[in-house]
């Protein structure tokens, strides 16, 4: 059977980042090529590249996040120039609009983030979707044999799985000097054996369990998300050009009476509109690249560290005594430069 001119072009030949693999799909949003590696997800049951399932499972949170850590810089900011300025008994009416401004502005940013309710999944690697694409040289009969190895192990999210270790060792960075309060350094030195136990019970749990880390974390810089993934099933694209700011009403015309008012009153919510713009721009740096690339920077360390003890075969898998071994050995090693560089500045600081 001869296939339809539309089936070729929704089937491309060549994935957009690995151009000698076979494309099985195309992105449902962005339209990307994608081979079998690069097929990881799905929104909605549709077909979906990494970009645009980042952008979909973070979008309601992020947009959340823009609106509180707005408000917070606005609230800063307003108390820094009460502090300073005194703007409350100068000028009440501009501190009244300004924090509706904030309110209003925080509340259209975080009712934006409504829409994007969709359903992201992982694509299970080892779903029989398409034929293996097998790496050029490579044995048909060993890249199978890895497969079917890779299914059979248990595997765990790395993501899940570094978000509760490193909320256990703030948590106890933050509790356990709180609830004995000693002197500073040997509450450093409490920290550290804790942190070492936390350390060596992950890891012998995972050896003796046998589980697998799989790296399941997504992160895209700003620069490198789609440019827009605005649409969902059966809604309508928005023009490339538009924004909710397009659908406000036009306001008053710069000839009409309403704006004759004082310069001065013009100069002062000119200013209001500058720090408010200011403090959005702040808060969007915050939520979309700082707090993102801090949370991939430790998110990397984890998997490095705690993700290459956890995937090797030490032959620990059911055998307490080596699972135990080989984690206190490898918590040992991670945790001592910690502790040898609190020791030294300790030292230094006598």
């Amino acid at each position: 059977m001869r296939a339809a001119p539309g089936d070729v072009a929704a089937l491309p030949p060549a994935c957009a980042d690995h151009p000698r693999r076979e494309a099985l799909v195309r992105c449902g949003d962005c339209a990307r090529a994608l081979c079998d590696e690069c097929y990881r997800f799905r929104v909605d049951g549709r077909p979906t590249c990494a970009r645009c399932a980042y952008e979909w499972s973070t979008r309601s949170a992020r947009r959340a996040s823009l609106a509180v850590s707005f408000v917070g810089i606005c609230a800063g900011a307003l108390v820094f120039a009460e502090r300073r300025y005194h703007v409350w008994s100068s000028s009440p009416v501009e501190v009244v609009l300004g924090a509706l401004a904030a309110v209003g502005i925080a509340t259209a940013i975080a009712l934006s983030g409504r829409g994007a309710q969709v359903t992201v999944e992982n694509r299970d690697p080892e779903e029989p979707v398409a034929e293996a694409l097998p790496q050029r040289g490579a044995s048909g009969y060993r890249v199978n044999a890895r497969r079917l190895l890779l299914a059979a192990a248990p595997r765990l999210s790395g993501r899940s799985t570094a978000l509760v270790l490193m909320a256990c060792l703030a948590a106890s960075a933050v509790l356990l000097p709180a609830a004995v309060r000693l002197p500073r350094w040997v509450e450093v030195e409490l920290v550290l054996a804790l942190w070492w136990v936390i350390v060596a019970g992950a890891l012998t749990t995972l050896l003796y369990r046998g589980f697998r880390l799989r790296d399941d974390v997504v992160y895209f810089t700003p620069w490198g998300r789609p440019a827009l993934v605005e649409h969902g099933p059966g809604v309508a694209a928005r023009p490339r050009g538009s924004s909710w700011a397009d659908r406000l009403p036009s306001g008053c015309d710069p000839g009409c009476d309403g704006c004759s008012g004082d310069g001065e009153g013009l100069l002062v919510m000119l200013a209001l509109a500058v720090v408010l713009g200011l403090a959005l721009g702040a808060a969007w740096v915050l939520v979309e690249l700082a707090l993102p690339l801090v949370f991939f920077l430790m998110y990397w360390l984890f998997m490095r560290a705690i993700g290459r003890v956890a995937n090797d075969r030490h032959g620990c898998e059911g055998s307490l005594a080596r699972a135990l071994g080989w984690g206190l050995g490898w918590a040992t090693l991670y945790v001592l430069p910690v502790a040898l560089a609190s020791w030294a500045l300790h030292a230094l600081r006598r």
